[in-house]
């Protein structure tokens, strides 16, 4: 077994956290319940399927809508790009707040929606290399401004986490220090979420050294929380990793907190594998008894590597 320093462990972490935000290695476990297939949509209180029409029905009777990606797949982005244009056409005082966006970048940019689609996902690009705004985020950045939808930051600039993340005097903004301190996750949650930074990243860390991982999460959850509450539209939208949407420790778990009179509905973007098409095979991922959600969207996959390589080859 090979050791990493730990500047490397913190780049590759910070990788990890930007690019996936939900990484799954557990393997398949022998399943009865019922067949998923890409395209459906699951009602998971009820755990019931409902048509395209009745999901924007119900979504469209929250205030706040958290939309949960996988980053790189590009049928979640017209998914996302198909519900705000629907949703938003009823509601002309609309918002959406993008975890691809941080508080710097908007900062330097200006006013987002005031910029074509094309200088928007330049000036972008020119101020952040965490995200690809040109192949994956162009259907949604373009839904939002033929929508007329103001456009907010929902994230903590990476150089800000990386300075959290190696133990260095750094401000995270007075809100979100607020809430990281007046707020606590019970200490389930707490241990799930620890468990799960270790081993999404590829067995590579102990508890010890994921806890400013922990931290970190909960610090951009709760900017993504801030950032919805800071919008005055009628109807709020939220982009974001699955990971990020989870109503038991995500931003939803954090709007409960900040502001508790907003409707908040969150629904999940969620890959179908090719082998693996029983439906307790998805709902074990989720260290839940059920999906962390209100509505899960099954889709097709993304081939992609495997995210542990950056691990695999780091010596």
């Amino acid at each position: 077994m090979f050791v990493l320093s730990h500047r490397l462990i913190i780049a590759s972490v910070l990788t990890l956290l930007l690019s996936g935000c939900q990484y799954f290695s557990a393997d398949s476990q022998s399943a009865t319940a019922e067949t998923v297939v890409a395209g459906q949509i699951l009602d998971v209180k009820r755990m019931a399927l409902v048509s395209q029409d009745e999901l924007i029905s119900k979504l469209k009777q929250s205030e706040i809508i958290l939309l949960g990606e996988r980053h790189d797949n590009q049928y979640h982005h017209e998914l996302q790009s198909l519900l705000i244009t629907q949703i938003a056409a009823s509601h002309q005082n609309s918002s959406v707040s993008f975890e691809m966006i941080d508080n710097e970048q908007a900062r330097i940019i200006g006013d987002l929606q005031r910029l074509s689609l094309d200088e928007l996902i330049k000036q972008l690009t020119k101020t952040s290399n965490a995200w690809n705004y040109e192949k994956d985020y162009k259907p949604v950045l373009a839904a939002a401004l033929n929508n007329q939808l103001a456009i907010y930051p929902a994230n903590i600039e990476l150089q800000r986490l990386r300075a959290f993340m190696m133990q260095e005097p750094v401000a995270l903004g007075s809100d979100i220090e607020h809430w990281l301190q007046n707020t606590q996750l019970d200490p389930e949650q707490q241990a799930l979420i620890t468990e799960e930074m270790v081993s999404s990243h590829c067995g590579m860390l102990d508890s010890a050294a994921a806890a400013p991982m922990v931290t970190v999460q909960r610090a951009r959850d709760i900017a993504m929380a801030l950032s919805l509450v800071k919008s005055t539209a009628d109807r709020r939208f939220l982009i974001a990793g699955t990971g990020h949407v989870r109503t038991d420790r995500g931003a939803p778990y954090y709007l409960q907190e900040i502001a508790p009179e907003l409707s908040v509905v969150s629904l999940a973007f969620v890959e179908v594998e090719a082998d693996d098409t029983k439906l307790d095979f998805y709902q074990q991922f989720w260290d839940s008894d059920n999906f962390p959600f209100d509505y899960v969207w099954f889709t097709k996959s993304t081939a992609r590597s495997d995210p542990c390589e950056a691990f695999k080859t780091a010596k």
